[in-house]
């Protein structure tokens, strides 16, 4: 409360005392000016805080592009035949040769479904794709196809060249006592007939399990898989730019009438004697 001086007169008293009262107001009305603007400040940063921690979790979304939230959504993980030899609490070595019964596309470890597949035609034919957790490029398998898979247990994890090609060799071997010629390896882990791909094989690791799984071409003809898959985002150099069409081959096409039972019969042969 403001100190009135009690010697002065009463209209002198009036006049401070209105002077002061002035004073007193505008000091409030100054206080409150400040502390409505201080509040005003902590509203709207507050708001702020509370703004961008809602809007946040939408704007992630917004800037994920859509095709990869698809892929999240939709891709089923591996769950193929063989995925039941991918144990890394495993206490033995074993193997599978399998013909699918239906069209599937896998992709790579690292491969995104719209960059690697034609979606659209996928769908319309209703091939469905999956996800696998080797690397490698996407592959489509079909009924004219072999996939070889390969569980092996190693006290000290080797080099993948170490497994490409200790299990391709074997494979050659079998495609050789078959009387086919001409057997190569190339690029990282493919095996070929002259320059063209016949197989493509891709590895994965954890502890002491090394997983393998190829993908061989008996008759599936090249114009089918280059309708479903996109050219890779890499390639071995001796693809260089070929077209799916122009890269792959098969046993078939190659000049080689063999069947698919009598060609899983002699990789399952060797792979039993020598693995």
């Amino acid at each position: 409360m403001p100190l009135i001086n009690p010697y002065i007169n009463k209209a002198e008293g009036r006049r401070q005392k209105a002077k002061i009262s002035k004073k007193t107001k505008e000091v409030k009305n100054k206080n409150h000016f400040i502390i409505n603007l201080l509040q005003a400040k902590l509203n709207s940063y507050f708001l702020s805080l509370w703004t961008n921690f809602c809007l946040l979790p939408f704007a992630f979304c917004l800037f994920v592009p859509a095709p990869s939230i698809y892929m999240l959504q939709s891709t089923p993980p591996y769950s193929l035949p063989d995925h039941i030899l991918i144990d890394p609490e495993a206490t033995d070595s074993a193997f599978m040769v399998w013909q699918p019964t239906e069209a599937v596309i896998v992709l790579g470890q690292s491969n995104q479904e719209d960059t690697a597949v034609h979606g659209d035609l996928a769908a319309a034919d209703g091939i469905l794709v999956y996800k696998r957790q080797t690397g490698g490029q996407t592959v489509i398998l079909t009924p004219n196809t072999v996939v070889i898979s390969v569980r092996l247990l190693s006290e000290k994890l080797e080099n993948p060249q170490v497994y490409f090609k200790r299990i391709n060799k074997l494979l050659i071997n079998s495609l050789t006592n078959l009387g086919i010629s001409d057997l190569q390896e190339k690029g990282i882990s493919d095996i070929t007939i002259g320059e063209k791909k016949i197989l493509g094989s891709s590895i994965y690791r954890k502890r002491n399990m090394v997983f393998y799984h190829a993908v061989l071409n008996i008759s599936e003809t090249p114009e089918f898989i280059g309708r479903y898959l996109k050219h890779p985002v890499r390639e071995p150099d001796y693809r260089t730019g070929r077209r799916h069409e122009d890269f792959v081959t098969s046993i078939l096409l190659a000049g080689y009438a063999l069947t698919s039972e009598r060609i899983q019969e002699e990789i399952c042969k060797v792979l039993s004697e020598d693995l």
